[in-house]
């Protein structure tokens, strides 16, 4: 399974290629922000897609999952500066 994550510009650069059980959109996600990129599935999948009101209750009752998510962004936002 295969996604890549591309900015929304004309002139597309492949920010990541993701795998099985790997997140995206966490940025506009967590700070409530439009989205940057667009993704593009490579093959047929299934995909959960979470709005941000009900990302913020799940993540009231399990912190560990909002963490799990600011540490994906805080490795991708480090990456990014690479």
């Amino acid at each position: 399974m295969e996604v890549e994550a591309k900015f929304l510009v004309p002139d597309e650069e492949t920010l990541a290629r993701l795998g099985a059980g790997e997140v995206f959109g966490e940025m506009a996600l967590l700070r409530q922000t439009a989205r940057n990129a667009t993704v593009r599935c490579r093959a047929a999948m299934d995909v959960l897609r979470m709005p941000q009101q009900e990302f913020a209750a799940l993540a009231a009752h399990l912190p560990d999952l909002r963490e799990s998510v600011e540490r994906v962004m805080e490795g991708r936002r480090r990456t990014g500066e690479e």
